[in-house]
């Protein structure tokens, strides 16, 4: 891979006075120093100049910090300084690699993902990046193909699941021109949960968390196996995430039998808070705005899929 150009790209109108300073809710605050992040793919389209396409998604780009203000900001205590320093835009190419063969190769998981197409790699420290370093961050590799994928990462001390979706929909309509097709952010977040007292004890430089060390992997599975997999769970309209989320559990918790002498198994699942009670959060409200439910399985429990899907359903309407 050949690092073409690093870019900052700043708001396209200047941030108001009156809008320089947003404070963090006590979730935001609290929330892990580690970046939310999407990598989206695109085909190649021989009718536009890639540098027709980096110019456009650089400019839209600049255009939609307008209204996404904060994330041109930097973390300055318990508030975010909205001072319009800009977001990291990368442009780079995969000269030995296309789009097919990258994503139907057994190789790329989650972490081969990250290093290669995410712009995670222009940050020296991961763990402390929300803090030190830019809220937004983004990642344009083109393939050999023609084709391109777009890595985009946020701070999850600002943006939860939902409000990267939220910001890569008004990105998309701008670029296309149909920016008032889209609704406006609301950063509104201290309004739902308060924010951190002025001496918080859980400052995060203060916080020492010990060393979680991990493996991820990416499963793929196709369409077809997916509605098979619903086929035989019966509920009624069983959603995709619930159908895999409940095979997966099964399969952890069956490996984890004769390796583990714990006694209770956990499942934790966000999900997005907006949804859940519209009339008073909109889903413009950008933030952390989830909840959690929780599965649990005993020591020798055998897992149902069925029942696990029918618990993810109740628990997810609570």
């Amino acid at each position: 891979m050949e690092k073409m150009s690093v870019e900052t790209i700043k708001p396209s109108s200047a941030t108001p006075q009156s809008l320089r300073t947003l404070h963090l809710s006590t979730v935001d605050y609290r929330m892990q120093s580690v970046y939310t992040y999407a990598c989206l793919f695109y085909t190649n389209d021989p009718s536009i100049p890639r540098e027709e396409t980096t110019q456009k998604l650089k400019t839209s780009l600049s255009q939609t910090l307008t209204s996404f203000y904060p994330f041109a900001g930097r973390i300055n205590g318990l508030a975010v300084d909205c001072n319009d320093e800009g977001a990291i835009f990368i442009e780079a190419t995969l000269g030995n690699s296309t789009i097919s063969a990258f994503l139907n190769s057994p190789a790329p998981d989650s972490n081969e993902i990250q290093q290669t197409l995410l712009p995670l790699h222009h940050v020296p420290k991961t763990s402390e990046a929300s803090i030190t370093w830019p809220l937004l961050l983004v990642k344009a590799s083109y393939f050999q193909c023609g084709g391109m994928s777009l890595g985009i990462c946020m701070s999850h001390k600002l943006a939860d699941a939902a409000s990267l979706s939220a910001f890569i929909r008004a990105w998309a309509a701008t670029a296309r021109g149909e920016s008032g097709t889209v609704g406006k952010p609301e950063f509104a977040g201290v309004n739902v949960y308060p924010p951190p007292p002025p001496h918080d004890a859980f400052k995060v430089a203060e916080v020492h968390k010990p060393k979680i060390t991990g493996v991820t992997k990416r499963f793929v599975f196709s369409g077809s196996k997916i509605d098979e997999l619903k086929a035989k769970v019966a509920q009624p309209r069983p959603t995709r995430v619930q159908c895999v989320t409940a095979l997966l559990w099964r399969c952890v918790c069956a490996a984890a039998a004769s390796k583990t002498t714990t006694s209770t198994k956990v499942l934790f699942q966000p999900a997005n808070l907006r949804t859940k009670i519209p009339s008073l959060l909109s889903e413009n409200l950008i933030g952390n705005l989830i909840h959690t439910s929780m599965t649990s399985s005993r020591k020798g429990e055998e897992i149902d899929i069925q029942e696990t899907v029918k618990e993810l359903r109740e628990r997810g309407r609570s």
